[in-house]
């Protein structure tokens, strides 16, 4: 499945529209929709998503991003970053790549495996995973997934940190919050779920009324 199908397909069941999924992204209605038609409108290309878009579209299916990129097909492309502007996107793709190759190393010797060891459970030889942890051959996702897999982690724990998984740290009051929320009887939970539901409904009304006035119809997210 492309990315796309898998947006119509929750956006179907949950009954949301572009719209709605698109606040919940935090991504514009026009990237969703082609993200869902799998074509560029600008140059009739497939559409290559970032990893960042795909966190964020897990995020706003509530789904861990292990479990999108396994629904995915195997050979889906998957951009390392967002694009940026050209004198930046070389310099910031070899930093992350330069992450990854260190993070499959570090991970790789946490779990006592030699690159033999490591290569064995994912397909390929030793001199391979060298590769991959010199930042000499490009892994590519499905191989990142593989490598994730083999060694007991996230994928996004081979990725530099985001500003989204920045934004899902919990600070010490939301973990007060959290704490009191479980030492509530069922009754009062409830009475907190449907005020936390109101209240959210209004941001969520207020968020889009303002962000449709802000873009413009043929605005896109570039990645």
């Amino acid at each position: 499945m492309t990315l796309g199908d898998l947006i119509r397909s929750y956006r179907e069941a949950n009954r949301l529209s572009l719209e709605e999924f698109a606040q919940r992204a935090s991504l514009t209605r026009p990237y969703i929709w082609m993200l869902e038609k799998n074509k560029n409108t600008k140059n009739n290309k497939p559409i290559i998503p970032s990893v960042t878009t795909l966190k964020k579209v897990a995020l706003a299916m509530n789904m861990p991003l292990n479990n999108l990129l396994e629904a995915l097909d195997e050979n889906y492309p998957v951009r390392l970053e967002p694009r940026r502007n050209v004198s930046d996107s070389k310099t910031d793709n070899m930093a992350v790549e330069k992450h990854i190759a260190q993070k499959i190393m570090e991970y790789r010797k946490a779990r006592d495996l030699t690159q033999k060891e490591l290569g064995e459970l994912v397909g390929v030889r030793d001199n391979t995973i060298s590769g991959y942890e010199h930042n000499i051959n490009d892994p590519g996702s499905d191989m990142l997934f593989k490598i994730a897999l083999a060694l007991h982690i996230s994928i996004n724990d081979l990725f530099p940190e985001t500003e989204i998984d920045r934004a899902l740290k919990l600070s010490d009051t939301e973990r007060e919050h959290i704490k009191k929320y479980r030492e509530l009887t069922e009754a009062h939970r409830k009475a907190v779920d449907d005020l936390t539901d109101t209240l959210y409904a209004a941001d969520r009304a207020d968020f889009v009324k303002k962000e449709s006035q802000k873009y413009a119809p043929d605005e896109v997210d570039a990645g």
